[in-house]
């Protein structure tokens, strides 16, 4: 029978007290059995400072950037300053920091570099103000911010220049970022470094371990003298006999030599954990920086170093895993399930993305309908309204009227020589009007978001057989002339830059053809038209429409524009911060506009004036289909009022019945000449005082006499200034139905 095996202590391992380094003096028991258990990772961080070589560690610019990212990102020293502070959260509280996973990506160690360009990408996002940067844009932006940079790639750069590139764009940042500004105002304890003070001058303690920097003040011997108070640098001074004069000093060039002769200047005194254990026996000895305290640092940056040795121990584990299992020999069973659950996944993410297609087509679809509803509506009102006041001030002669319709004179000549009328509510050039009528179909683009297309992608991986088509059109309305321009690449767009930016660079998209156009060419009547659709009485501004900005405006948006993207939902064209690596398609105008919904709703001139012609096009039908009905409306009132006219003729008349004789009711034709039979009548029946008997002579109260004919008094008939009797007009709406 063997006796089980007992487990060795880790502190057996630990060096005799009087053999160990001096630094292990300040440390606790526990702390250094931790120390001892990650020593195998201590090979990877000298083999990638190794490969980088000493030159970048002494370089102040690295160590300033470094220092600056442990505190922007979610680092040992942010969690360690968080502490109790429950609202604290790092500026990129999205990337994870440690200078030690930095050098694995630049010595080459890790294979892939994502923190290195999460960081770089960041960076240039808070420089631009913008998150709709991207990486390939990173020369041109850092050559407008630095004045004095070339013109070179900063890939092609070692290093040092790189850092020290990142150091002035880190300046550009304080100096210019808002948010960064707000952070550092809540935050300045995390950004005063540790200060001791000795014979040789200040002495920092960086957030990178290890590393200490002192700093040097040399001013050459020159002093200022300037009064404390701004009252104190204007003087009286005697002026003529009795007058003064009010003479102000100007210390300004006495300032500017002073500043001038301040040189400040830092020293690296040690720039990694070995020179820091040198510096800190040179100490024990009393040869080096006796005020600093390290026994303070010494602990703080040991629990940075196993801090970092975790992670990177972590990392080595999840890489040895990956390894193992596409190395491994695995079943087929297992094989053939993952890759039925891998299916599955990416049908299901196809149809998620079909849906989401299709819901933003038809919300695309219902906002357009409705606008153009309302457009059509208002259209028609303007309509009626100009139709009628042409009317009431036309009088046409009455032998045009044409035979085999409906229309009066009047109503022909205000179709065709209306002053209101005849002028177009959405009016067009000839050369536009020419342009609108050859579209081709290459001219309908589909205008979906990204999130929306089918890339190449989708193709590789089987979901479809086909690749949407994502070029977008320009075709303005105020240059008719030159044709459609289809865009799809940066290449592309670049080639017709000059001609998209010559008007400011703001395109707006017609939601309705889907072609984008410059919006200072939108004329004020189009807005007004827009505007009236609405039910508002002022034009529309660019505000009120989803305007995108090309050329270099678009790198540069207002700090509230970059806020409502940041609080977009994940329906809208902003990527977040974890989708950098998306950027490197080519955004389109689609893809820089707010989302769909936030925006009014654009309606170009080509759209309305087209249907501003159908509605022109059905106008005169609805009025003929009106004044024929209007026609039988009187042709029954006449009806009527004949049929009551024959009825009270034949009212008997004291027991008898009366065999007057009554007029036609409307006749042109002179009335028959009097019977004696008749006029014994017509004498006789005045004298009876029945309320039944009625006078022939008498003409009815809805019957008129002019120009020896008699005429029908039609009670919706109006005056017009001419003189005629033109019915009023009873507008149908635009399906034709009369109210």
């Amino acid at each position: 029978m063997y006796a089980k095996r007992g487990r060795r202590a880790v502190s057996a391992s630990l060096e005799p007290e009087n053999e160990r380094p001096a630094w292990q003096g300040f440390c606790t028991e526990d702390t250094l059995v931790q120390w001892h258990k990650l020593k195998n990772v201590e090979n990877l961080v000298l083999r990638a400072r190794e490969r980088i070589g000493e030159e970048l560690f002494k370089n102040w610019a690295y160590h300033v950037v470094i220092s600056w990212f442990y505190k922007v990102c979610d680092s040992f020293v942010t969690a360690n300053y968080a502490g109790d502070i429950e609202t604290f959260k790092p500026f990129w509280r999205d990337v994870k920091f440690d200078e030690e996973l930095l050098l694995q990506e630049l010595s080459g160690l890790a294979g892939e570099i994502p923190l290195w360009e999460s960081l770089k990408w960041h960076m240039l996002k808070s420089v631009a103000n913008n998150k709709g940067v991207s990486l390939k844009d990173w020369d041109e932006l850092a050559q407008h911010y630095l004045k004095d940079r070339g013109d070179f790639k900063f890939a092609e750069l070692k290093l040092e220049q790189q850092f020290e590139e990142l150091y002035l764009m880190i300046r550009v940042i304080e100096r210019k970022n808002l948010p960064f500004k707000n952070y550092l105002l809540a935050n300045l304890e995390l950004f005063e470094p540790v200060e001791y003070e000795d014979a040789n001058g200040s002495l920092y303690a960086l957030a990178n371990v290890g590393v200490l920097v002192r700093k040097i003040v040399k001013q050459s011997p020159h002093e200022v003298h300037v009064p404390l108070k701004l009252k104190n640098c204007t003087v009286r001074l005697p002026h003529g006999s009795d007058g003064f004069e009010l003479v102000h000093l100007d210390y300004s060039a006495e300032i500017d030599r002073y500043l001038k002769s301040v040189h400040v200047e830092y020293e690296l005194v040690t720039h990694n954990w070995e020179q820091f254990v040198q510096c800190l026996e040179s100490n024990q000895t009393g040869e080096l920086s006796p005020n600093v305290d390290y026994e303070d640092l010494v602990n703080v940056y040991v629990e940075h170093q196993l801090y970092s040795r975790r992670l990177l121990q972590q990392r080595q584990r999840d890489q040895e895993m990956a390894e193992l299992l596409t190395r491994r020999k695995r079943s087929s069973r297992l094989v053939a399930r993952e890759e039925e659950v891998r299916r599955k996944d990416l049908e299901s993410e196809w149809l998620d993305r079909l849906d989401s297609r299709d819901q933003f087509v038809r919300a695309r679809s219902r906002l357009v309908n409705r606008n153009v509803k309302k457009i059509k509506d208002w259209i028609w009102s303007q309509l009626w309204s100009n139709f009628e006041n042409d009317l009431r001030i036309t009088r046409a002669d009455p032998t045009l009227q044409k035979e085999g319709t409906e229309l009066a004179a009047d109503d022909l000549k205000v179709l065709a020589q209306g002053t209101r009328y005849v002028d177009w509510i959405c009016p067009l050039s000839e050369t536009a009007v020419v342009a609108a009528a050859r579209t081709g179909t290459h001219e309908h683009p589909l205008e979906l978001p990204l999130r929306c297309c089918v890339t190449e992608e989708d193709v590789e991986r089987g979901a479809t057989q086909e690749v949407d088509d994502q070029r977008w059109v320009f075709k303005c309305v105020g240059e008719p002339e030159l044709e459609s321009i289809c865009i799809g690449s940066p290449e592309e767009e670049q080639k017709h830059f000059d001609l998209l930016t010559q008007k400011g660079g703001s395109l707006v998209c017609c939601e309705s053809c889907l072609r984008w156009q410059h919006w200072e060419c939108q004329s004020q009547r189009l807005l007004l038209l827009l505007a009236g659709s609405q039910g508002k009485d002022v034009p529309l501004t660019a505000r009120d429409f989803g305007i995108v900005h090309l050329g270099h405006a678009a790198a540069q948006p207002s700090r509230r524009s970059s806020r409502r993207a940041a609080m977009a939902n994940d329906d809208g064209t902003v990527l977040n911060s974890a989708d950098y690596s998306a950027e490197s398609h080519y955004l389109r105008p689609t893809d820089k506009r707010k989302p769909l919904g936030e925006t009014g709703v654009f309606i170009c001139a080509w759209c309305c004036y087209g249907l501003e012609k159908q509605l022109r096009e059905t106008f005169p039908v609805e009025l003929s289909a009106l004044r024929a009905k209007q026609r039988r409306n009187r042709e029954e009132r006449e009806r009527r009022r004949q049929a009551a006219v024959n009825s009270s003729s034949r009212v008997p008349v004291n027991g008898t019945f009366s065999t007057v004789s009554v007029a036609p009711a409307v006749s042109a034709v002179p009335a028959p000449l009097k019977t004696e039979e008749s006029s014994t009548m017509s004498t006789v029946a005045p004298s009876t005082n029945s309320p039944f008997v009625i006078d022939p002579q008498q003409v009815p109260h809805n019957l008129s006499t002019a120009n020896g004919a008699t005429q029908v008094s039609d009670s919706t008939a109006s005056a017009t200034p001419s003189g005629s009797t033109t019915p009023l007009i009873q507008r149908p709406n635009e399906s034709g139905h009369i109210a």
